[in-house]
């Protein structure tokens, strides 16, 4: 709790000392819903090689983010590191032994501080803001790189990521970390960053990879990702309220079809 509540303070001071934006993030005027919400996939890997042995350990965790309308200047802005996995292998068990326990003692804690958001499930920071300040409190949770860019002026292209298309984005490298950022440009959303890190001590080399995919949001038509099916398929990666409402409608339909046919069976007897 007592790291909580600091981590907390020290995002409403950053939000204190960064300059605000002119106009606020224009997604909140144009989702017409109460409550956004975006889910990004992180995985970040360690790779220990040293005379004495070799492991690696890797760590996921799903970042959820949810910005709720409390009135037209103010909303409720949450976070929350759900779904957290712990896997660690090495060619020497004894290397094991020492090397679980510094990562879990040191490269964690430099991660959580790198990342900022805590990978312990169940941990939410809530944070009421104006409008104007939701997207400092984003970039700030994130640390060194940003989930909301200004795309705007950019020359836009269509990138391939996955199974996904963004039809409209911008792609940013950064030089340290050696990173690749890409951006959705009509609404500046982050939706992949592939980093990595290198260092170490002597007799010890070690390289840290870093994934963060974006893969759920309820606003996908304000955005140009356009979701694509792989064979064999049945999920959609980025599930909207209105493919939820086109689902609920057929349901209602097919039941009120099989009703009323049950009912006429029912009068012919």
């Amino acid at each position: 709790m007592r790291y909580l509540a600091l981590t907390l303070l020290v995002l409403v001071l950053l939000i204190a000392i960064s300059p605000t934006t002119t106009t606020a993030w224009d997604v909140l005027d144009r989702f017409r819903g109460d409550t956004l919400y975006a889910v990004y996939d992180i995985t970040y890997k360690v790779e220990l090689k040293g005379t004495q042995g070799s492991g690696t350990a890797i760590s996921t965790y799903s970042l959820h983010i949810i910005i709720e309308k409390l009135n037209r200047t103010h909303y409720l802005v949450s976070t929350l590191a759900g779904n957290v996995t712990y896997t660690f292998t090495s060619s020497d068990l004894v290397f094991l032994h020492v090397f679980a326990p510094i990562y879990l003692a040191n490269l964690s804690k430099y991660f959580i501080d790198m990342l900022y958001i805590p990978p312990v499930e169940g941990v939410t920071l809530d944070v009421a803001l104006r409008k104007e300040a939701v997207v400092s409190f984003l970039n700030s949770v994130t640390r060194w790189y940003k989930l909301v860019e200004n795309t705007s002026g950019e020359v836009c292209q269509e990138i391939k990521i996955g199974n996904t298309v963004v039809e409209k984005s911008v792609k940013y490298r950064m030089v340290t970390p050696r990173a690749e950022l890409i951006y959705d440009c009509p609404t500046g959303l982050l939706v992949s960053l592939n980093a990595e890190i290198e260092g170490g001590t002597p007799g010890m080399y070690a390289t840290a990879t870093i994934l963060v995919e974006l893969s759920r949001l309820n606003f996908l038509n304000l955005t140009s990702i356009k979701p694509q099916q792989s064979p064999g398929s049945t999920g959609l990666p980025f599930p909207t309220a209105t493919l939820v409402a086109i689902a609920v409608t057929v349901a209602a339909a097919i039941l009120a079809i099989l009703f009323f046919s049950k009912i006429r069976r029912l009068l012919r007897h």
